[in-house]
């Protein structure tokens, strides 16, 4: 799994809407700019390997709970 932290939501949308349109379905964001419903649909695709490239916001990293989560699915897998 390659994480990749950008201050630019709307570049990480972009990149991951290209990726999509290239059929290419296994990557993600997470950022200010989503639901918490959305949020957690990803951190479980992430915990069942199903998201192999997910680009995360500096705020993200911010909060001390969804580090904590991501960090404990990635160990997990790795």
């Amino acid at each position: 799994m390659t994480i990749v932290i950008s201050p630019l939501i709307g570049l990480m949308n972009d990149q991951v809407k290209n990726l999509e349109i290239r059929n290419y379905p296994h990557v993600k964001t997470i950022n200010s700019d989503i639901s918490p419903i959305l949020k957690e649909e990803i951190i479980s695709e992430v915990a069942k390997g199903d998201c192999h490239i997910l680009y995360i916001s500096p705020e993200t990293l911010l909060s001390r709970s969804d580090l904590e989560q991501l960090m404990q699915i990635i160990i997990f897998f790795a």
